[in-house]
């Protein structure tokens, strides 16, 4: 949720294991809140103000996430920053997507 010529970075990076892809993302952000960390993947939800995002970005990347069996996890440290982990299997089948959980 950065906003146009904000200052903070966002860092992409990636681990390739032997049955999956890890894609992380990190942000030099404030966090996000404890109040919301439950409704982030809601469609629809969004913490910016009225007329400034429809809150469906988190949404529409989990579903791609799920859709090719993998995950998408936060872990979030408020004032600190937030961290999107990724995981991708390598294939769809049943064995490696129970590697990757």
């Amino acid at each position: 949720a950065l906003e146009e010529h904000d200052e903070r970075w966002v860092k992409v990076s990636a681990k390739n294991f032997d049955y999956c892809i890890k894609i992380y993302v990190k942000d030099s952000g404030n966090g996000i809140s404890t109040e919301i960390m439950e409704q982030i993947f809601l469609p629809f939800y969004t913490s910016k103000e009225e007329g400034k995002g429809t809150g469906l970005g988190l949404s529409i990347c989990q579903k791609i996430i799920n859709a090719h069996n993998g995950i998408i996890n936060v872990q979030n440290s408020e004032d600190a920053g937030a961290e999107f982990i990724i995981t991708l299997p390598k294939t769809h089948s049943e064995e490696h997507q129970q590697s990757v959980a």
